[in-house]
């Protein structure tokens, strides 16, 4: 609710071209449309309406906040008529989020049609709340994933969901007005069902529920990708490798009833631009953060590029919107070595566990966990890589590459590491440990707010 409040209006990450989509659904009762670029050079050439949807005139107060969109809100002749033209080469203000699935925009469009009148500021922010719940969602299923796993762990459970419910990017996205946080918060809930999965392999009744929630997040974002492939493997290790008549019908059911719900979505793009993504539209008009042929990096490039490194730690806990509130360097070390601790505390756990191969196994244990739960483990830890791996395959085409890609399976890290802290504190402390890193999380907020977020917007400067 305070960062509702805390940040300027539409300067979340494009918040302007997410609140355009939700007034074309609301007012207009379709779904905007990207321009063709050759359609829409050919008719600029022939003095005719370009095709494609464009940001209203009153949003461009707000234009430094939007992509692609030539500013200058201080030029009376643009104030008055913004422009929607570079010459005859490109649109300016075009709508760059009309690729997204409409079901997000379709929630939101009821409470914008109730807000109208009211001026763009309160409305935006009274559509911010939508955000909430789907952040709550998050530190539920971040505490469901912890509590799936390790039943008797009371330890795990909270300080993943007070690290989770504490971290800045995440509050940040359930404060804004933007489709992201949906899939992040019912992805969370996903994980925690599909582990659920691997321990009751997989009942009918599951498998269903997962094929609709799949299908659900794929209207809301196709973000939701990466646990489409974490869903087979889930199934194929909780029934049994073997086993492929029975989780060969269960996986093409769960796929077909996620398939035809997002079917018509697909049908749609694919009839408007040709293709499943509209990527190639966007490619063409976002010609500025393309790569030019040959430019292009690798994903080993990326990946053992520092500055690649450095850039997506420092929007994963700071930078906000559009990376206008770095964090400087001593504090993404702070936050480094207490992260590299906690992945230290993971090692040593992995190394216990393989070194007590034949130890008793309890049922829920985090000591002496049994199979189902180290196959959970393992998902987790492929959900991490599958996600920082979207970060990179991103990367390969467009210079806009950002760490939010990740935030969907945030949950699966978040829970690898509370597991890291809790083998670095002794048992008896860890009641101790749990106050300390819930005041720690707080104070890092309060810190973060004060020192770098609320200086920069009300005061020009951080600190």
């Amino acid at each position: 609710m305070l960062l509702v409040l805390v940040f300027p209006p539409f300067t979340g990450h494009d918040e302007v071209a997410h609140f355009s989509y939700i007034r074309t659904v609301a007012t207009e009762h379709r779904i905007p449309i990207i321009p063709e670029l050759d359609e829409w050079r050919a008719a600029i050439n022939a003095g005719t309406k370009p095709p494609g949807d464009y940001f209203d005139n009153d949003l461009y107060p707000y234009c430094r906040y939007a992509l692609d969109w030539l500013c200058a809100p201080e030029y009376a002749p643009w104030a008055a008529n913004p422009p929607h033209a570079i010459g005859d080469l490109f649109p300016s203000g075009w709508q760059y989020a009309a690729n997204h699935p409409p079901l997000y925009y379709i929630l939101a469009a009821p409470f914008y049609r109730l807000t109208e009148g009211i001026g763009l500021g309160v409305q935006l922010r009274l559509l911010r709340l939508l955000a909430i719940p789907f952040g709550l969602l998050v530190v539920f299923g971040t505490y469901l994933i912890a509590r799936t796993l390790f039943p008797r762990s009371g330890f795990i459970a909270i300080t993943a969901a007070t690290f989770i419910a504490f971290q800045p990017q995440l509050s940040y996205e359930a404060a804004m007005v933007n489709n992201d946080i949906t899939v992040i918060g019912i992805g969370a809930v996903f994980l925690a069902l599909l582990i659920r999965g691997i321990r009751d392999r997989f009942p009918w009744r599951l498998t269903i529920w997962l094929g609709v929630i799949l299908g659900v997040m794929f209207l809301f974002k196709s973000t939701a990708i990466v646990f489409a492939g974490l869903t087979a493997i889930a199934m194929i290790v909780g029934i049994g490798p073997r086993q492929f008549k029975i989780w060969i019908p269960k996986g093409a059911a769960a796929a077909a009833i996620a398939l035809g719900m997002a079917s018509p979505w697909y049908i749609f793009l694919y009839r408007t631009y040709g293709n499943f993504d509209a990527l190639d539209q966007v490619a063409a008009l976002q010609d500025r953060w393309t790569y030019p042929p040959g430019e292009a990096p690798t994903i080993f490039s990326q990946l053992f590029s520092g500055g690649f490194v450095a850039s997506r730690w420092n929007e994963i806990w700071g930078e906000f919107g559009w990376r206008r509130i770095p964090l400087d360097t001593i504090m993404l070390w702070i936050i480094g070595v207490a992260c590299i601790l906690c992945a230290v505390g993971l090692v040593l756990y992995t190394v216990k566990l393989a070194t007590q191969r034949k130890m008793n196994r309890v049922d829920g244990s985090v000591d002496h966990p049994v199979a189902w739960q180290l196959w959970g483990l393992g998902l987790l830890v492929l959900a991490t890589i599958v996600g920082y791996a979207a970060i990179l395959q991103f990367g390969l085409r467009f210079k806009l590459t950002q760490a939010r890609y990740f935030f969907p399976v945030m949950p699966a890290i978040t829970v690898l590491f509370a597991i890291g802290l809790r083998t670095l504190i002794p048992e008896r402390y860890r009641l101790y440990g749990q106050v300390a890193l819930v005041a720690i999380m707080i104070g890092f907020n309060i810190y973060l707010y004060s020192a770098y977020v609320i200086p920069y917007w009300y005061t020009g400067s951080a600190r």
